[in-house]
């Protein structure tokens, strides 16, 4: 009987060192489930970080591409245009500064039809020498931000 109980309770401690141990198991593999889950949520995180980053990336090649497209049209374009700014101002120069010319020009006219064209002629250089002026000006400018705006994407 004495040996009974002996096995009995060398039987209950071995069950309760494993009901112990299992239950002490049950604890850690929580403990590593929940921190399975915080590192799988971390390389996610990481994965949508690096896609955007990728995407940007794609966006500012596309970006550069575009600038040195344009870059390059306006160089091509800038310096015919730079031509025909520079004789505007020349011609803007010779009529602010010849203007008897000019007078003269209109006291000849033989009507007051043929005057009122030679101003509208008049009307219509002056217009356009001063719009060719602006749009190299433009032109300067817009390569100059494009210039900046390429340096900074790159």
């Amino acid at each position: 009987m004495l040996q009974n109980k002996l096995y009995r309770g060398i039987s209950c401690a071995l069950a309760l060192t494993v009901a112990l141990t299992i239950a002490g198991t049950g604890v850690s593999l929580s403990h590593a489930d929940e921190e399975l889950d915080a590192l799988e949520a971390q390389v996610k995180s990481s994965a949508d970080t690096y896609n955007a980053a990728i995407a940007r990336q794609n966006e500012l090649e596309s970006s550069i591409a575009e600038l040195d497209a344009r870059i390059a049209e306006i160089e091509a374009v800038l310096p015919a245009q730079q031509e025909r700014s520079d004789e505007c101002a020349r011609a803007l120069y010779k009529y602010e500064y010849d203007s008897s010319s000019m007078l003269m020009t209109l006291l000849e006219s033989t009507s007051i039809t043929d005057m009122l064209a030679v101003l509208d002629s008049y009307t219509w250089i002056l217009e356009y020498n001063t719009q060719q002026i602006k749009d190299t000006a433009q032109m300067q400018q817009e390569l100059k931000s494009s210039r900046s705006q390429l340096e900074a994407d790159k």
